[in-house]
């Protein structure tokens, strides 16, 4: 669960963060999939598809599949990061040209995240019984029962995902709230326009 958390709420943010602009224009926006792209990263499209992504790879045949198959195993890695990243365009898309959405509305899409995935986590923590043979069959970590490791899982993707996304839409409050009092450019779209100035060259 852990790991199902860094790979969709931690790294995509900062990848897209870490991204310059002039790179994801040149790998998006003069694509073939462009169109796709600006289909897939509106806010509904977004919402949609990564939530299905949740629940689908939590149900336990599928989940049976990618745990003992690498290939596959790989593949759902793949799979959650890209949804994500998905879902994160329409908070921190630093392009223009597939453009973020207003601050309240970027709240309203976090704050949207954090019912679905109690669903399976609800599943998670309730059950009497492992939900997934493979890991009833693994060996234990620290004398935990599948159960009790099962409903740690739940409570992390519960809890933890919610202090997280609550997190994220306290910063974009202040970072709004700073906006409007100083008047101060979009921070960003203009983190990238101040790259490209810093590195023209001097006339």
């Amino acid at each position: 669960m852990v790991q199902f958390m860094l790979l969709t709420l931690v790294a995509p943010p900062l990848l897209l963060l870490g991204l310059p602009g002039w790179l994801l224009r040149n790998l998006l926006v003069h694509s073939p999939a462009y169109r796709i792209v600006r289909a897939l990263t509106r806010q509904l499209p977004a919402i949609v598809l990564f939530n299905f992504v949740i629940v689908f790879t939590m149900w336990p045949v599928v989940v049976e599949v990618y745990l003992r198959n690498g290939l596959a195993h790989f593949g759902m890695h793949a799979l959650w990061v890209t949804a994500a990243l998905i879902w994160w365009w329409p908070i921190l898309s630093p392009l223009p040209e597939l453009p973020h959405l207003s601050y309240p509305r970027r709240m309203l899409h976090l704050f949207a995240q954090s019912f679905v995935p109690t669903v399976p986590a609800s599943f998670l923590t309730f059950s009497s019984e492992p939900l997934y043979r493979f890991y009833a069959e693994a060996p234990r970590l620290w004398g935990l029962s599948a159960v009790v490791d099962q409903r740690v899982a739940g409570l992390l993707m519960k809890i933890g995902a919610g202090l997280l996304l609550w997190a994220v839409i306290a910063a974009l409050f202040f970072r709004w709230h700073h906006e409007e009092e100083t008047g101060a450019p979009d921070w960003v779209y203009w983190r990238d326009a101040a790259s490209e100035l810093d590195d023209a060259p001097l006339s």
